[in-house]
């Protein structure tokens, strides 16, 4: 049984064999796995300014 689905890397529409695949290529999941990387790295950088600033203020 096939599935279309939508890319969640390039929102591109795509036959997949499973209907929990996210992504339409291993381009598209790399992609998709950067992005999440950079925004994890994002929201742990602001955490860090945040702690020092609290470390500052004490």
């Amino acid at each position: 049984m096939t599935h279309t689905l939508t890319c969640h890397a390039c929102g591109a529409t795509f036959t997949a064999s499973r209907r929990h695949a996210l992504t339409c290529s291993n381009a598209c999941r790399q992609r998709r796995q950067a992005r999440r990387r950079d925004a994890l790295i994002a929201d742990l950088s602001a955490f860090a300014r945040e702690a020092a600033a609290v470390k500052l203020a004490a």
